[in-house]
């Protein structure tokens, strides 16, 4: 064999030994890369009021809650057109309905507000749009109330720390299955109407803690209005009470509402259940006329009768 051929072949055995070697770690990174899928769990699982009692030991000190928003972001469709909003913040809650959610950016100040009271509820998006929206609570659902692209009262609902009424034959009414390839219990609450019964919403409970890990609320006709997806769970200090014993809350969430195409995520975090005095009756009180961030400013519900 001459000098060419053997240098001809050296060549090719490095072509070999290099796509060898590129393909191995094409390998690995696919590998690394590659999220293993969920096992389904066939084993022993518990009873519907045993689930509810741990849930409710839970839940029943969640009273209020405070939290820094560390980031959010949001997808608002307002008439067809989609806007992006994106900072911190802070979330405060209180049972059974207040609710503050406000955005600010550094350097451009408060730029995304929803609010919700035991008689009101508002929404403002402060850039690009400059609208603010509210209503009042005693004309939801009807027909001549104007839908807002986030609606406060649904954020209520996909909180997680909602408690169960025992007595599992009061509307609306809890019925348990459990879902293998979640891994999770899923209660389904249905409502009766004239004529038939619907869905109201259905919340999955991880089965190893026991922790909400999804929030589906569906309208009467059974399309989801709202689904949210609850993730790394924290506890929520309590004062004078021992850590061991803090309840535990979702950190992240991500919403979806597909009627109006709007998404929002939180990523919450110092997570209490009070700071200092708030909250208070003061901190869910809806801007007074002439006091909104923005210059638009709509009723939802102007055209009902009251």
């Amino acid at each position: 064999m001459n000098a060419g051929q053997n240098q001809i072949r050296s060549t090719f055995s490095c072509l070999r030994c290099f796509a060898l070697i590129c393909g191995s770690l094409l390998f690995v990174v696919a590998g690394c890369c590659t999220k293993a899928a969920r096992e389904p769990y066939y084993g022993a699982t518990s009873r519907m009021a045993d689930v509810v009692n741990v849930v409710n030991r839970n839940s029943d000190q969640v009273v209020s809650l405070w939290a820094n928003i560390s980031d959010f972001t949001a997808e608002v469709n307002d008439n067809g057109s989609t806007h992006s909003v994106s900072g911190s913040g802070v979330l405060i809650f209180r049972r059974p309905g207040d609710l503050l959610l406000r955005g600010s950016k550094e350097f451009v100040g408060p730029i995304f507000e929803l609010g919700s009271n035991p008689e009101t509820y508002w929404m403002q998006l402060i850039p690009k749009v400059e609208t603010s929206w509210f209503g009042q609570y005693k004309h939801l659902g009807k027909p001549c109330v104007q839908r807002l692209p986030i609606q406060p009262d649904m954020l209520v609902e996909v909180l997680g720390v909602s408690t169960f009424n025992t007595n599992f034959l009061q509307q609306p009414v809890p019925v348990m299955t459990f879902n293998h390839e979640l891994d999770a219990y899923e209660f389904t609450f249905n409502a009766r109407l004239q004529d038939r019964w619907f869905a109201t919403k259905r919340i999955s409970y991880d089965r190893a803690t026991q922790l909400p890990i999804r929030v589906v609320i569906f309208d009467e006709n059974g399309r989801t209005v709202v689904q949210a997806d609850l993730k790394n769970h924290v506890a929520a200090e309590v004062v004078d009470v021992p850590k061991e014993q803090w309840p535990k809350v979702a950190s992240q969430y991500d919403l979806t509402f597909p009627e109006t195409k709007t998404k929002l995520s939180l990523t919450l975090s110092d997570v209490a259940l009070t700071h200092g005095k708030v909250p208070n009756d003061r901190t869910f009180k809806m801007p007074a006329a002439g006091s909104w961030s923005t210059e638009k400013v709509i009723q939802v519900d102007e055209n009902c009768d009251d």
